[in-house]
């Protein structure tokens, strides 16, 4: 090793002075010359931006404190994300979500979760479980399911974590076991953020009870 890097070469010697092997290979110095990505927001990012912070500066920071450390659930908050159509944040224009881009996708939950993390944790789950659905799903499905979604009229999660699997999903014992045309889904699953509400909720399961190792299921 040199500083760091792993030697490309096997050339290496004697290092008297550390006792030790070094390796003769120095790795190149790094180029600023070439052009960086542009992070600079376009007028339309930095509208919703401010957007966002505005509500967040209003609704939610005010709030926040009292309301984390009393167990209330934030329902006038989610109903003005509603009318905000931070829901549909991640449903394509078709189905009437908003299609957003990556960076606005960031700014959404930058902006909320400096106001309060767990709001963040309410529209998160539910953007993936839409992002899924948008990319995944049946027609049908997304005929069905994305149009509520986007609106903020039907709510979706991830149902991932288990009595005996938090962040090691590997380690999930629900299996879903193919009867027919249906799944029949046999498990546990806890601590799921929007399942009051959620309709539909995605479920991780295995549907190869012997499968180990990476990627298993």
């Amino acid at each position: 090793m040199w500083a760091g890097h792993i030697c490309p070469q096997p050339q290496q010697f004697w290092d008297a002075r550390h006792r030790s092997i070094r390796c003769a290979y120095q790795p190149p110095a790094p180029d600023f010359s070439r052009s960086f990505m542009d992070l600079t927001l376009t007028p339309e990012q930095t509208l919703y931006r401010d957007s966002l912070r505005a509500f967040v500066n209003k609704e939610i920071i005010p709030v926040a404190r009292d309301w984390e450390q009393s167990g209330r659930y934030p329902t006038e908050i989610v109903e003005s994300m509603r009318g905000l159509g931070l829901f549909g944040i991640l449903v394509p224009e078709e189905y009437g979500g908003m299609g957003a881009d990556a960076v606005s996708f960031a700014l959404t939950f930058e902006e909320i979760s400096r106001g309060w993390m767990g709001i963040a944790g309410i529209l998160g789950t539910h953007s993936v479980a839409c992002w899924m659905i948008a990319h995944y799903g049946t027609a049908e499905q997304k005929t069905k399911y994305l149009p509520g979604l986007a609106s903020g009229e039907r709510r979706s999660g991830l149902a991932l974590t288990e009595p005996g699997a938090g962040t090691d999903l590997q380690g999930i014992a629900t299996t879903a076991v193919r009867d027919g045309d249906e799944y029949v889904v046999n498990g546990t699953k806890m601590w799921i953020t929007n399942a009051r509400h959620a309709d539909p909720l995605p479920v991780l399961v295995k549907t190869d009870r012997t499968a180990t190792g990476a990627f298993a299921g």
